[in-house]
């Protein structure tokens, strides 16, 4: 739209009257414009916010930030929670990368926990995850907690049980099941 198709549009006038200013902060509430400055008739008198409206503004949206902020926390902590309260594996909490214990045989493990970890969006878009299989004792456990700690610490929700739980509910589902007989 053409500047003169909008001054058609808009009420157009030649003000004489002053501007008012806030009664707060003294500032002006409106502003005169003018793009034909060589024609002073076609002024356009628009809005604008004073300095305590920009600042009520400002710490508003601020206060917003910080509410969304919160429950987003909130979420998360809720998430860690649920988490916690399903994982009844007491070592769980200390099965991070920063506490893993490198040796020869393990470092290809590590790289590829926390490789998973980084690509965690492109991972979980192709559908793709780990099945840990091995000897007692390899580390298993302790690799796949650390990997849900720290999905967790990004606010990515995860369930965790080792193999070993699955079982004990299956066997107790299971004596459930034969005691209503």
């Amino acid at each position: 739209m053409k500047i003169e198709e909008l001054f058609k549009s808009l009420r157009v006038e030649n003000f004489t009257e002053p501007i008012d200013n806030c009664q707060k902060c003294g500032e002006p509430t409106h502003e005169d414009i003018n793009p034909y400055r060589n024609n002073p008739e076609r002024t356009l008198r628009i809005f604008r916010k004073c300095r305590c409206k920009r600042e009520n503004e400002k710490r508003r949206m601020e206060a917003e930030a910080r509410r969304i902020e919160k429950e987003s926390q909130a979420e998360i902590d809720g998430h860690i929670k649920k988490f916690r309260d399903f994982c009844s594996d007491a070592n769980f909490e200390s099965s991070t990368f920063k506490n893993w214990r490198h040796n020869p045989d393990n470092g290809k493990y590590y790289e590829l926990g926390i490789d998973y970890c980084e690509k965690w969006e492109e991972m979980y878009e192709k559908n793709q995850g780990f099945l840990f299989l091995g000897d007692p004792g390899t580390g298993k456990s302790f690799l796949a907690a650390a990997i849900a700690n720290r999905l967790l610490a990004a606010g990515i929700p995860v369930v965790f049980t080792s193999f070993t739980n699955i079982l004990e509910i299956l066997r107790e589902g299971y004596r459930r099941l034969n005691f209503k007989k």
